[in-house]
């Protein structure tokens, strides 16, 4: 039995989500936002420092926040 499961772990994440597409549509679309927040709002990040103007930031940040939304809503 630990021997299926330590298999199982050398694999990888990609065969332990790959059933997950279809129970929850919307992972990724929630995991998508939370990148886009961690590359525009964290200090040590690259793409944050790209962009200046706290105007701009927060426009990317609304349009990804709405593609997540859009995403959402229009999954199967």
């Amino acid at each position: 039995m630990r021997a299926q499961y330590a298999a199982r772990s050398r694999r990888g994440a990609a065969p332990a989500l790959a059933g997950t597409r279809d129970r929850s549509p919307g992972a990724r679309m929630f995991i998508s936002a939370s990148v886009a927040t961690v590359l525009l709002c964290d200090p040590h990040s690259p793409v944050g420092h790209l962009i200046d103007n706290e105007f701009w930031k927060r426009a990317v940040m609304a349009l990804a926040m709405a593609g997540a939304a859009v995403g959402i809503v229009y999954s199967p």
